[in-house]
């Protein structure tokens, strides 16, 4: 993670595949060096409105 436009380009294409888990990505550990750069703040923001959007859609599920 220490190149961090290579990754964020990697975490777009995981997120617009079928992986677009805000916690997931919130709260990886191998992530952390990316926590305060703002491309990834912005997809963290992005990833939260979209995780939002699925819950008032379908509900909360335990």
């Amino acid at each position: 993670m220490d190149q961090p436009a290579p990754a964020m380009a990697l975490l777009r294409k995981a997120a617009a595949l079928g992986l677009p888990s805000y916690p997931a990505f919130r709260d990886d550990p191998n992530l952390v060096l990316l926590r305060n750069h703002r491309p990834f703040l912005r997809l963290l923001a992005e990833l939260k409105r979209e995780c939002a959007s699925y819950q008032r859609e379908f509900g909360r599920r335990s």
